[in-house]
């Protein structure tokens, strides 16, 4: 990385104006944590170029970088420098995308990918405070996103936009033909990448997003009351990853193989956890079609499976530590003495005694 920024700091001295070194030179200070600097370097590329909207975009990350430094773990004297910093070092990663729109030309796809970037910078740094404006806020800049970027020659991008398009519709529950439509171009998009992916790694990278879209089918499918579609796509969605897994994993299940392993006075209860919410599925034999319980509040669903999110965090933490300790010792560690608390947790977020017969 020094080598790097030798090399860039080089060809600044040989053509000052040259926005690409200036670019490569923060990019070089990103990468060895001097965030100020970086910014700087930024800010001298989009001097040189004030539509060169790759600059735009990691100035805003390097804004973004900065405000998430702990302090606490700083010297005394860079608390206080960071206190004392200049109001233009102060920008949120949001404010820093908006100052570029006014700069880049519309309709190109520089345009496109800022809006891209804001709308994954409002969804990172949401304020529980503000949910709806900030997912409205969102939707805008994905829409425009979508209508920037060339589906043809940035197929990645365009998939990324389209996907966060399609959550946020759903989030703000503005839900019409165009969703379904948009879902459907997204998985075209995805399914061609992946089939012309040369590589193992470039499928992976490829098929980044591709979980979130199957969860978004399944969230999508529910809003149009269509519960056995959505349950075998949430199906196949788990074991089309049990298969990336495990090399003899099952094939997918349907409905009618689901419903032939209920017996009478039986039930089966399938928990689905998509990008957006949590839904319960209750198959029962004297019912012909699955139950289906989900938090119809859309803020009260997202802090429920923020709060599973969490749950399942704190559960592999204290597994992972159990497993060291015990190792060393036979002592029961946090992870057994708090397992009944834990699993009364999960009860709770699942409402398992909601599901219970009194």
């Amino acid at each position: 990385m020094r080598m790097a920024l030798d090399s860039y700091n080089k060809s600044i001295e040989f053509k000052h104006d040259f926005h690409a070194a200036w670019c490569g030179r923060g990019t070089s200070l990103a990468n060895l944590g001097r965030c100020e600097e970086t910014i700087a370097s930024f800010d001298q590329a989009i001097e040189c170029k004030y539509d060169f909207h790759a600059a735009w975009i990691s100035r805003a990350a390097s804004f973004c970088k900065l405000n998430s430094l702990d302090t606490l773990t700083l010297s005394l004297t860079d608390q206080i420098r960071r206190r004392n910093l200049d109001r233009n070092l102060q920008k949120s990663h949001v404010e820093a995308l908006k100052d570029a729109l006014p700069h880049i030309p519309m309709d190109t796809l520089g345009v496109g990918l800022i809006h891209r970037e804001l709308g994954d910078a409002y969804l990172k740094h949401i304020s529980s405070k503000n949910l709806i404006p900030q997912w409205c806020d969102a939707r805008r800049s994905f829409w425009a996103a979508i209508n920037n970027i060339p589906a043809t020659d940035y197929p990645q991008d365009y998939l990324s936009a389209l996907w966060g398009y399609c959550k946020t519709s759903l989030l703000v529950t503005e839900i019409n033909d165009t969703i379904a439509t948009l879902l459907r171009q997204a998985t075209d998009v995805r399914d061609r990448l992946l089939t012309q992916a040369p590589t193992e790694a470039h499928r992976d990278r490829s098929s980044a997003p591709s979980p979130n879209l199957n969860e978004l089918t399944v969230d999508f499918l529910l809003t149009q009351n269509k519960t056995i579609l959505a349950l075998e796509t949430a199906e196949a969605d788990k074991n089309g990853l049990m298969q990336w897994l495990l090399t003899n994993s099952p094939g997918t299940t349907t409905y009618p193989e689901m419903r032939q392993m209920l017996v009478p006075k039986s039930a089966i209860v399938y928990w689905y956890l998509s990008t957006n919410t949590i839904t319960t599925f209750i198959l029962r034999s004297d019912h012909p079609e699955p139950i289906v319980i989900s938090q119809r509040d859309r803020i009260i669903s997202m802090k429920e499976r923020d709060r599973l999110d969490e749950w399942i965090k704190t559960w592999n933490k204290t597994y992972a530590d159990q497993r060291k300790k015990s190792k060393a010792n036979d002592q029961k560690t946090d992870w057994y003495i708090t397992m009944p608390t834990q699993l009364e947790t999960l009860a709770e977020i699942l409402h398992i005694p909601a599901l219970l017969p009194t």
